[in-house]
């Protein structure tokens, strides 16, 4: 009876439920200054590479996840103190330094602003996945 009742309220209040459960991401965002933070200002590129396609033994490419799963990791590393493995001590102090803006233009930056989850778009197709269980991209 809850769920229902709040089903309900969200509907009446025309929130957009696509937007709570996942991030979207602002259709204004400024690529350049995105790669700015990302090169110059916070100096990224050194373990992440150029565009995000640099990984190690300690860490994933970032071109390997999507905008929102970025978003998700980012906001992660910022906001809760216990998130994050090898890196965390690392990715805290730079994401803590970041606004929920410059993250979103960092992103816009590696991974191209047609490849964000802008609000009011359609839903893209699930990424598809080999027998292992891998993501295709």
């Amino acid at each position: 009876m809850k769920k229902l009742l709040l089903f309900i309220s969200l509907n009446l209040l025309a929130l957009d439920t696509d937007s709570l459960l996942n991030y979207t991401f602002d259709d204004n965002l400024d690529i350049d200054n995105g790669k700015n933070l990302y090169i110059q200002k916070h100096k990224c590129n050194a373990c992440h590479g150029d565009l995000g396609e640099k990984s190690s033994g300690t860490f994933s490419a970032l071109t390997t996840f999507t905008a929102s799963e970025l978003k998700s990791i980012l906001k992660s590393y910022k906001n809760d103190r216990s998130f994050g493995g090898k890196t965390k001590a690392v990715m805290q102090r730079y994401s803590t330094k970041l606004s929920n803006k410059e993250i979103d233009e960092i992103i816009a930056y590696i991974k191209g602003k047609n490849n964000l989850d802008l609000p009011n778009s359609k839903t893209a197709e699930p990424r598809q996945k080999t027998e292992n269980n891998l993501f295709i991209d």
